[in-house]
């Protein structure tokens, strides 16, 4: 004897697994999106890290680079005056040397006042 269903029960059997299906489709698909957010913050969480190191490295260059400017600007402001003192120097050696003679804005007769570093 074949076991056949009433129209009324095959729907309830059609309707009860359609959704055993859904709800475990919707299960997977809660699943993976579960996984998706985690993979997705632990991404934010390396590109903050990545970010966070590169400002630390560029903080670090960024403090050498003005020891060395601050370097750079004493030494100039020590050199200069030497610089200019040898110029001059030069400048009245050829003026005495032959009939050259010093341009009229650097005068013979000059103080300079130049810092002796030890």
């Amino acid at each position: 004897m074949a076991f056949s269903f009433a129209p009324a029960d095959q729907y309830q059997y059609r309707y009860h697994t359609m959704k055993q299906s859904s709800s475990s489709a919707a299960a997977a698909g809660d699943s993976r999106r579960q996984r998706r957010m985690i993979k997705n913050r632990e991404s934010a969480a390396r590109s903050r890290a990545q970010r966070q190191a590169y400002t630390n490295e560029l903080e670090l260059e960024l403090a050498q680079l003005r020891r060395e400017n601050e370097m750079l600007i004493k030494h100039h402001q020590e050199l200069n005056p030497l610089v200019l003192h040898v110029c001059y120097l030069l400048l009245v050696r050829l003026a005495m040397s032959s009939s050259a003679q010093v341009p009229a804005h650097m005068p013979l007769r000059t103080t300079l006042n130049l810092k002796t570093s030890k």
